[in-house]
């Protein structure tokens, strides 16, 4: 007899829960944004940027022709996110009373941070495979490379987290 009350309250439960339209559908700081539409295309453009970073291809052999190729590649990536975390600045600050306004735009700017720090690391790697250093030539061990990837994490697990909480597309 007591299972089947405790199998009915749950199924009320969840029945209720999937079927209420609540207020808290949305984050309270999603339905308080008031600058989406902007955000939303500067959070698009990070992502594309994200994704061209793939394209830059460090190894062991990396010659100075092709070095220099990456370094002019990083530094159109940088000033791309340059410009992005201007946009950012201005838009906080016509949005200055807005908390989730000044949240979601200091969101942004970490994951621009962080995929500045990935790219810098990649051109101290650089500099090191171009002057013949020995901690360049075993990429595996590479403490470069380690805090490239780990600030590239770090900016992809935020864009994930922005993504899902923003509703972002």
């Amino acid at each position: 007899m007591d299972k089947k009350i405790v199998f009915r309250v749950i199924a009320t439960i969840f029945i209720f829960s999937i079927f209420s339209k609540s207020v808290y559908a949305a984050p309270p700081s999603l339905r308080e944004l008031k600058a989406y539409t902007e955000y939303n295309e500067i959070f698009n453009r990070i992502e594309d940027i994200r994704n061209n970073i793939t394209l830059i291809k460090v190894n062991q052999s990396t010659d100075k022709n092709s070095s220099n190729k990456i370094q002019r590649e990083v530094n159109f990536f940088v000033a791309q996110l340059n410009s992005i975390e201007i946009e950012i600045e201005k838009i906080k600050k016509e949005q200055y009373n807005s908390m989730p306004d000044q949240v979601c735009g200091r969101e942004l700017m970490i994951v621009c941070e962080s995929l500045k720090m990935s790219i810098e690391q990649l051109v101290l790697l650089l500099d090191i495979i171009k002057a013949d250093e020995p901690a360049g030539s075993d990429l595996f061990y590479s403490e470069y490379l380690f805090h490239s990837y780990y600030h590239l994490n770090l900016a992809d697990d935020i864009s994930a987290y922005i993504s899902r909480y923003y509703n972002f597309k």
